[in-house]
């Protein structure tokens, strides 16, 4: 019989689950861009990976890859009560691909300079120039605000409390 004094030590998993976060399936990369893998991980006790099929330790030194075509894949491991061994959570596969050279574009932006003032209420005309056939996404505050080489900004005035 369990005395009301008895205390159980009890780990519940919801749901484990591993995956690749970076890089994104399909993504090509530059040359010595990938440090390491991002993954994301939910109850898991540790993850093998393999690369092209092959395991790979901790230490993989993911800098020395050559431009080409990989396949990563990534298993969870965890611990279930009733079982000795660690059980696995489906593999979550990737394929990416490494460039031999991917340069950034050279551009520039007219009308704001790095650590210029800027007045909250008028309108400033960005314009950004590029040395090639770039194509220019603006993004203000992390979100989207318009396309092209032009866009005017407006900061609006900061609210009184």
């Amino acid at each position: 019989m369990v005395e009301p004094t008895d205390e159980w030590t009890v780990s519940l998993f919801f749901d484990p689950q591993v995956s690749i976060a970076f890089p994104k399936d399909g993504e090509e990369v530059s040359l010595k861009q990938i440090e390491q893998p991002i993954i994301q991980q939910q109850d898991i006790k540790s993850y093998a990976l393999t690369l092209n099929g092959e395991a790979i330790p901790n230490t993989f030194n993911w800098v020395a890859l050559e431009s080409g075509e990989y396949s990563l894949s990534i298993e969870g491991l965890y611990n279930v009560s009733d079982k000795t061994e660690l059980q696995r959570t489906p593999p979550h596969t990737i394929s990416f691909s490494i460039a031999k050279d991917k340069t950034p574009p050279e551009f520039e932006v007219d009308v704001i300079k790095n650590n210029d003032r800027i007045i909250a209420g008028l309108d400033y005309r960005l314009t950004a120039h590029g040395k090639a056939d770039e194509t220019f996404t603006w993004i203000l505050n992390g979100k989207e605000v318009g396309s092209g080489p032009e866009y005017t900004l407006r900061l609006q005035q900061p609210r009184k409390t």
